[in-house]
């Protein structure tokens, strides 16, 4: 057995509740940042589809990076009916 490599589980292990995922223990969150992530995604999509709002303003609304957004976007992930980039 190697040292370097433990084969347990710290007793102070943290799991992402919703995915079982280990979380680093300096980790903020309550969830792992996929899990969080995933999480952003669906309050923006249902924004999009309930709000007739732009990239801009979806995020200024959520506190993200435009980018973000509009990554979101390119990758088909939001579809808009009336693309609105600005």
């Amino acid at each position: 057995m190697n040292p370097q490599f433990p084969t347990e589980e710290p007793s102070n292990a943290r799991f992402c509740p919703q995915c079982g995922q280990r979380v680093p223990r300096t980790y903020r969150g309550d969830t792992c940042p996929a899990c969080e992530e995933e999480a952003l995604y669906q309050q923006v999509k249902a924004y999009i589809e309930t709000h007739n709002a732009t990239a801009t303003q979806v995020a200024q609304e959520f506190h993200i990076p435009l980018a973000q957004v509009k990554d979101w976007i390119e990758n088909g992930y939001f579809v808009y009916r009336n693309t609105p980039w600005h």
